[in-house]
């Protein structure tokens, strides 16, 4: 809704407007296949190495960026990269528009 209203301020005339949302949300589960099998595999072996070879270095890190951490463990790892949940939050749309 905010992009049509910004491009309503301009001289701008919509031709075509497409939603492709549905061609392209199954392509959210290649994503997520993959961060299933290597993302969160990297992820943990990463954390462990970290806690094995430098546990004090380890402590602060995840002190320190336990908000960053957190982001990432809730934005990558947590399944929700699917195409149900693309298509509820996303809109992916064709859109063209000439010049009146």
């Amino acid at each position: 809704s905010n992009f049509y209203e910004i491009i309503g301020k301009y001289p701008f005339k919509p031709v075509k407007d497409i939603d492709i949302t549905n061609q392209t949300a199954p392509n959210l589960k290649l994503v997520d296949d993959f961060l299933t099998t290597v993302g969160i595999p990297v992820w943990e072996s990463l954390l462990a190495y970290l806690d094995i070879k430098f546990p004090k270095l380890s402590k602060i890190i995840k002190w320190k960026f336990r908000k960053k951490l957190d982001k990432i463990q809730r934005k990558y790892f947590n399944r929700t990269r699917n195409a149900e949940n693309f298509k509820i939050y996303k809109s992916y749309r064709f859109m063209l528009y000439k010049k009146a």
